[in-house]
């Protein structure tokens, strides 16, 4: 006679800090089957952006089917933290061109911008091509939000650097590609998009290395692509040429993958990419589909994540970007373990999720030109206090004082232009 088994399916509801979630995966404890976080957010009024068009922007609030979208709206209400645009970050535009003038791009237009024929600032759409996509894709980016205009970008107040290049599919063209890379590499660009695939070419795998390693003053430029639109099952080239880029395949609107997007062992992550609303020029907009659009979105959230800390390398970005994506799908993420946790063949790590991937990111402090007084506890990854370290505020000492005053960082760095009186409690703790 065959005995009976019973299991007992046990849950615990942990209770912990957002450092230790960020810091240890309770799925690799050996002992625990799944976990979710479940991140707690004051029930605030909801902000909705003033863009006339900002509901057709399923990718941002996907009503019909909820929780398929990149989960924007909790960072637009939450008073955890200041609200994060993308201000002071730079993101490259590498296509056909952007519409410098266009009424919902022209206020984040960047000073700088190239074309990679004459070496000349950007003024071109390229008509051999999809002449709207450059533009299409600097929307989705990054589109002025609250300005009752159009749509609203993914990081609304990042400047967008166009730098224009045919997306002709020949030798020549993957070399001029390679010159945009490398310049936007070398005038300061932090995000660099790329909606196309290329001729295979050791130029164009050279200017990447170069860019992930070199840009940023060291940190490297975080470069996002897409994973092209063949339906084939492995990612289209360069996509799949470097393991830093970030390669971005398309979903449609319920979560599933969209057929014709590339996937395979080079995706990292999935994107809305099907009927979406963006920019085009001459003032208007256009619904577009592909992994050419899944991709700025995923820009957008990573200059989020560098507002937040500018001083995190490509690596660290990559890391939080990955970890935090969200699972959309009952298919198995247990295909293989990757380096941030468990993936899936055709959707990667999962859908880019912009709020945890913002909530999870260590923050910086910087205090300058400012009195601290009375009982406060001052926190964060790195704390920086003094004259000149940063260029946000004008420059000024700092005094600490008087009052009981806790820093708690893993980094503190007290210039000699701060003052601490007489009387004051100090503490500095990791």
């Amino acid at each position: 006679m065959m005995s009976k088994k019973y299991y007992l399916m046990i849950l615990f509801i942990i209770s912990c800090s957002i450092h230790t979630i960020a810091q240890k995966d309770f799925n690799y404890c050996g002992k625990v089957i799944a976990s979710e976080s479940d991140l707690c957010v004051n029930n605030l009024t909801r902000s909705v952006p003033s863009d006339p068009l900002f509901y057709q922007q399923w990718g941002l609030y996907n009503s019909l089917y909820p929780g398929k979208d990149i989960n924007m709206s909790p960072i637009w209400n939450s008073n955890r933290w200041n609200y994060f645009t993308g201000k002071n970050i730079k993101i490259a535009i590498i296509d056909t061109g952007v519409d410098m003038n266009h009424i919902d791009l022209s206020a984040n237009i960047d000073s700088i911008s190239y074309d990679t024929r004459t070496g000349q600032p950007s003024c071109i759409n390229y008509f051999d091509d999809n002449y709207a996509h450059g533009t299409h894709c600097a929307g989705i980016a990054a589109a002025v939000k609250d300005n009752g205009i159009h749509i609203a970008g993914v990081a609304p107040n990042a400047k967008i650097v166009s730098i224009s290049n045919s997306l002709t599919l020949d030798e020549i063209n993957s070399w001029k590609l390679a010159k945009g890379i490398r310049w936007a590499c070398d005038h300061g660009v932090d995000v660099i998009s790329c909606s196309w695939g290329a001729v295979i070419n050791n130029n164009l795998d050279t200017a990447i290395q170069y860019a992930l390693t070199n840009g940023r003053h060291g940190k490297g430029c975080v470069i996002v692509f897409a994973a092209g639109n063949e339906g084939n099952s492995y990612v289209s080239y360069p996509a799949n040429c470097n393991d830093m880029i970030l390669t971005v395949g398309a979903i449609k609107n319920d979560g599933k993958r969209w057929p014709n997007s590339n996937y395979g062992e080079q995706l990292d992550l999935v994107a809305p990419g099907v009927g979406i609303i963006s920019t085009i020029p001459n003032d208007t907009t256009a619904s577009k589909s592909g992994t050419s659009m899944a991709c700025p979105h995923v820009a957008g959230v990573a200059a989020l994540i560098l507002q937040r800390n500018s001083e995190l390398t490509v690596s660290q970005v990559h890391d939080i970007i990955c970890r935090n994506a969200k699972r959309i799908t009952s298919n198995n993420y247990n295909f293989e373990i990757k380096p941030y946790g468990t993936w899936n063949n055709e959707y990667g790590y999962g859908l880019v999720d912009a709020y945890k991937s913002v909530y999870y990111t260590p923050e910086n402090v910087y205090i300058q030109n400012d009195t601290i007084t009375g009982s406060r506890v001052i926190s964060g990854e790195k704390i920086y206090i003094g004259k000149n370290v940063t260029n946000d505020k004008p420059y000024g000492s700092v005094v600490l004082g008087q009052g009981n005053i806790m820093l708690q960082g893993r980094y503190v760095k007290i210039k000699n232009s701060t003052t601490v009186p007489l009387g004051t409690t100090l503490t500095i703790e990791e």
